[in-house]
């Protein structure tokens, strides 16, 4: 009596591991894309914002120059 060949078995469970490593490694990269693409939107928001501010903060030191200029020109 002959053991059964275990070859055929054996590469077939190592196709099936490798598929699924590389179907675990694309989902795991697919997942660095997507969180990346999420923090460069909340960056541009964030870049937006800030000069915004950047503008908002410049009217306010304009005004309150204008206002010392105008005070120092009174006395």
């Amino acid at each position: 009596m002959t053991p059964p060949d275990l070859q055929p078995a054996f590469a077939a469970f190592l196709c099936i591991a490798l598929a699924g490593v590389l179907l675990g490694g694309s989902a795991a990269v697919l997942r660095l894309v997507a969180l990346s693409r999420h923090h460069l939107e909340r960056l541009a928001v964030l870049e937006d914002m800030e000069l915004k501010l950047s503008k908002a903060q410049a009217i306010k030191i304009e005004k309150m120059k204008k206002a010392e200029e105008t005070g120092a020109k009174k006395t």
